[in-house]
């Protein structure tokens, strides 16, 4: 009796079985870690705290300066002209160096010289106000050891700076100190401007130099050649100074950056030295 078999497939054609892990091997396999974050470098991070440090530093100094406008916004006129207590120059001035420590910090941090310049700059332009508003904001001439603190600052900065290799033709356009040309404040019974004349006026003058000093900044901050900007804007507030009578802002870094640009213009200058642009 022939018996028959089941044919198998051969034993190269036989599937292998999948055998299930035991726990003790599912633990002994080791598991693919998540991937980490790649840490910013130490320039990177330093880079970005001092232009925090700026950042927070001109929103400052501009809140500080809008609360002493608004103190001598509520000054009433004619009597405050005699008010010894009326604020003056002398107190923007000292409070502009306040914001002084700021700028050494940011002196010493990497790729800090360029903010620390600017940010000395914006300093120097709340340290003065509208010259115009009473009799007595000349001050008591108080002022002028706050800018020759000032001037001290802004002057060990310069040499540290790259010096640029081309002159501007023109500066960008900034809007404009405010005149009252083209303004009427309407007839009043004592021959004067009347107080809801005054006031809006006066806030028309310190939204202008908000407008202005902002527009100036970022001027300062993505123009190359900060050597021009800087001598432009230095003189153009001294000159506003010097004719109400206010003398020595900031002689010797407008003396030093007009040496720069003389060395430019001489057909014998150096290559620029370095530093930080």
């Amino acid at each position: 009796m022939s018996t028959s078999l089941q044919a198998h497939p051969p034993a190269h054609e036989q599937l292998p079985t999948k055998r299930k892990r035991s726990d003790d091997e599912e633990s002994s396999t080791p598991k693919k870690k998540a991937p980490t974050k790649v840490p910013s470098t130490r320039k990177s991070r330093a880079a970005s705290e001092s232009e925090s440090l700026y950042k927070d530093s001109i929103e400052a100094i501009e809140k500080g300066i809008q609360a002493l406008d608004k103190r001598v916004k509520g000054l009433k006129w004619p009597g405050m002209n005699d008010c010894i207590l009326a604020l003056t120059i002398d107190n923007y001035a000292a409070a502009a160096t306040e914001h002084l420590p700021n700028v050494f910090k940011l002196k010493g941090m990497d790729n800090g010289i360029t903010l620390a310049f600017d940010l000395t700059m914006a300093i120097a332009e709340i340290s003065y106000t509208d010259l115009e508003k009473t009799a007595k904001m000349s001050g008591w001439g108080d002022a002028e050891a706050s800018y020759e603190e000032l001037d001290g600052v802004l002057l060990s900065l310069i040499p540290s700076r790259k010096k640029p290799t081309t002159r501007l033709a023109s500066l960008p356009e900034v809007p404009l100190r405010w005149t009252p040309d083209g303004f009427d404040p309407g007839p009043s019974e004592s021959g004067r401007p009347g107080t809801l004349h005054q006031g809006w006026t006066y806030a028309q003058k310190m939204k202008r130099e908000k407008d202005r000093r902002e527009a100036r900044r970022i001027r300062r901050e993505t123009t190359q050649n900060w050597v021009s900007i800087a001598l432009a804007e230095l003189k153009e507030d001294r000159d506003y100074l010097d004719a109400c009578g206010i003398e020595g802002y900031f002689p010797k870094s407008i003396a030093a950056l007009e040496g720069i640009l003389a060395e430019q213009s001489s057909p014998e200058a150096a290559s620029p030295s370095g530093g930080s642009a």
